[in-house]
């Protein structure tokens, strides 16, 4: 039998795959070292082994079952996963977190490409392996088998700004031989296929020899009906979320799981519409948040997974978010209130910018009059209901009207996006150089002495007393309009999004140290970590 070397399991890394054998029944490695089991379709998963490192997952039955590590080495199960024994050590994994693919279609004839470049076989079950000869050199590839002869293959070769050529093939003799399909239009000459460009090649799927999945990372998925001949985009994710693993339960019933997050989608229509299925709501938005009480708040998120923009609202403080409306190409750094039910943000199609406002806290959103020419990432600010204001670089514009109508204030030279308006009159801008303030309705500005040396990326306003600056790992908080600061510590993570709904009760999100939505109910003194779910 063979035995892995000691050194080579400790230094195994985690990953994270799925393995559906009926749109019920499936299995699932997590980053956390644990394999679970579902018997509901995903929607609850109870543990069945921990300290195994999979990356890849391929079940036979409910009982017989093979994975691979980061590592390039192979195991098999034939107790449904509690226990696994090792089989082979292909020699070449690379130990990257995706890194390594399996699959089986019956007890002894399989497929590993340990390393995303190489690919190789084997008709004992795994206990031996040989190299498959490719029609791609230097390249990634991934592949998929419906049966012992037939099977499929996709190469990637240069690739840069989120885009890659892609080369399809197609076997009728377990890989021996490869004939291409397609390839990546602008790429190759008499090139017409739709192989697509954009994304990275990742994973490959197929439910028969007609039908099948390509999972890019930076691309989605795309779908063939016709054997690989002409791919259409079904998913599209971003830089964020991108799909690690693949599942036929079904030649109807596909599951597909993402990264990052970790969220596991499931299709009936053999990857043609997408819905999640855990976690059963769409989770911490990925942008902009915006709270109106201590326990109420908006969101916006960007995963392109449920729709290409969504609007999320919580009303237990961030524990739980449901979808209430859908906001299509939206710029997610922000998310403006303007009394009890107005939301303002900053909408796009094309190359073109525009404001759009929703007056019933998100649900159905409206393209409101715009200046021409605006930049995606000019800001808003509304001080009242109807007076706001629109930074656009050197352009400030100023409503009366709630929006209806915008003007032209005044050119200024310095760039003032960013700034937020306490009043009609006063407002303040963080810039790299500290913290600016106009009481003229931004027609001139002066520095404001906080502490020197002190840069303010971040800044928050609840009214014309109440403001927040955030620096990496410290907080400034005034409660007299910048006469005195209190200076606090942070400990544990540094936010990126920092939102007070009263002078006491406040949110912060942070994607660096330990991450996710923090929650203040002293001012900012004391944060404690929300457990979303």
């Amino acid at each position: 039998m063979f035995v892995p070397d000691q050194g080579k399991l400790e230094a195994l890394r985690t990953g994270i795959a799925i393995a559906f054998l009926s749109p019920a029944r499936g299995f699932l490695a997590t980053a956390a070292d644990t394999l679970r089991r579902t018997d509901d379709g995903g929607r609850t998963w109870r543990t069945l082994a921990v300290g195994f490192h999979f990356v890849s997952l391929s079940f036979v039955s409910p009982s017989a079952g093979f994975a691979i590590t980061p590592q390039g080495l192979v195991f098999s199960t034939s107790d449904g996963g509690r226990s696994w024994r090792a089989l082979h050590d292909l020699g070449v994994g690379r130990g990257g977190p995706l890194t390594g693919t399996i699959q089986f279609v019956d007890a002894r004839h399989g497929w590993a490409s340990p390393t995303g470049e190489s690919v190789y076989g084997t008709s004992d079950g795994g206990a031996s392996w040989s190299r498959l000869s490719l029609p791609c050199r230097n390249s990634s590839v991934a592949v998929s088998f419906v049966d012992t002869s037939s099977g499929f293959l996709i190469c990637g070769g240069g690739a840069g700004a989120g885009s890659q050529e892609k080369d399809f093939y197609a076997t009728s003799d377990g890989g021996q031989t490869w004939a291409r399909r397609a390839c990546t239009r602008g790429y190759r000459p008499k090139c017409t296929s739709s192989l697509p460009g954009s994304g990275y090649v990742g994973h490959l799927a197929f439910a028969d020899a007609r039908t099948g999945l390509l999972a890019t990372d930076r691309g989605g998925i795309w779908r063939t009906r016709d054997g690989g001949s002409s791919w259409r985009q079904t998913l599209l994710t971003d830089d964020e979320w991108f799909v690690s693993s693949l599942s036929f339960a079904s030649r109807r019933t596909v599951y597909a799981l993402t990264m990052q997050d970790g969220s596991l989608l499931r299709s009936d229509d053999a990857g043609g519409h997408w819905a999640r299925v855990s976690p059963t709501g769409p989770g911490l938005p990925t942008g902009a948040i915006s709270f109106s009480s201590p326990t109420s708040g908006l969101g916006i998120g960007t995963s392109r997974i449920l729709a290409p923009g969504w609007i999320s609202a919580t009303a237990d403080g961030g524990v739980t978010w449901r979808n209430v409306g859908d906001l299509r190409n939206v710029v997610d750094s922000q998310l403006v209130r303007a009394g009890s039910r107005a939301v303002w943000a900053i909408g796009f199609r094309g190359t073109r910018s525009f404001v759009v406002r929703s007056t019933d806290n998100g649900r159905r959103w409206q393209r409101m009059p715009s200046p021409r020419g605006l930049h995606p990432a000019a800001t808003l600010s509304f001080p009242t209901v109807r007076v706001g204001s629109l930074a656009d670089g050197r352009r400030l514009f100023r409503t009366d009207d709630g929006g209806g109508s915008w003007q032209l204030v005044h050119t200024v030279g310095r760039d003032l996006q960013g700034a937020v308006f306490v009043t009609p009159s006063e407002g303040l801008l963080p810039t790299d150089g500290g913290l600016l303030r106009s009481g003229d309705g931004g027609r001139s500005w002066q520095s404001v002495t906080v502490i020197p040396g002190m840069r303010f990326p971040l800044l928050s306003v609840l009214d014309a007393r109440h403001w927040w600056l955030a620096e990496a790992g410290r907080l400034l908080q005034t409660a007299d309009g910048g006469r005195s600061w209190t200076i606090i510590r942070l400990k544990g993570f540094a936010p990126d999004v920092l939102v007070f709904a009263t002078p006491n009760d406040g949110y912060a999100r942070s994607v660096a140290g330990s991450g996710g939505l923090y929650r203040t109910s002293d001012g900012g003194r004391i944060w404690h970590f929300v457990d979303t779910r």
